[in-house]
């Protein structure tokens, strides 16, 4: 029998869609992808926090050459909605021209998060921003951008684990879990 939850939405229940093997798999192909792409060249990756740390550390055991990484602070989010307002870094520490940004995130979804940073490090002269997101959900994008390197693509449902996380819980699990509500009240949380 699964597991209940309570929170002030109702009763829910966390499904299993992907397992961790098939999550790790699915990083160790978009590493290569990476490496592929940047040809060895340095670069500097900035991992999103809190979500992306899990990403950002099976992408770098891949990576043959470790980057330069800075983990900064960006978020749009409170509880399962986006805010619309995406919160910045002031300094995002030293950047130069000519070496590409990787950005990790957790999950591309509204897409609001990942514009902005684009926008903000090209506005600060960064010539090459890519960027690498464990779960890309197309169906939830507000604005138009679109990830270099996806891990997975998925639909709309709220989704834990593996970084994402439902009010600041199940961040932790290892594999990917879908959030549904019992009853009438919601049947799968969107986000």
């Amino acid at each position: 029998m699964q597991e209940t939850f309570t929170c002030d939405e109702g009763v829910f229940r966390l499904v299993p869609r992907i397992d961790e093997e098939t999550v790790r798999l699915n990083v160790k192909e978009m590493a290569g992808d990476i490496v592929g792409h940047l040809g060895g060249r340095p670069f500097l990756m900035i991992v999103l926090l809190e979500g992306a740390k899990p990403w950002a550390e099976w992408l770098l055991r891949e990576f043959p050459v470790r980057p330069e990484v800075r983990y900064v602070k960006v978020s749009s989010y409170c509880g399962t909605e986006t805010t619309g307002e995406v919160t910045l870094p002031r300094d995002w520490g030293v950047l130069a021209p000519d070496m590409p940004v990787l950005v990790v995130d957790d999950v591309l979804d509204s897409g609001l998060t990942l514009k902005a940073v684009k926008e903000d490090l090209e506005n600060r002269g960064v010539r090459c921003v890519l960027m690498a997101v464990g779960v890309d959900k197309k169906p939830g994008r507000r604005v138009s951008v679109e990830a270099d390197f996806r891990a997975l693509e998925m639909g709309a449902e709220f989704l834990v684990g593996c970084g994402m996380d439902y009010n600041g819980h199940f961040r932790e699990l290892p594999y990917i879990a879908t959030v549904v509500f019992e009853g009438d009240h919601k049947k799968a949380l969107q986000g």
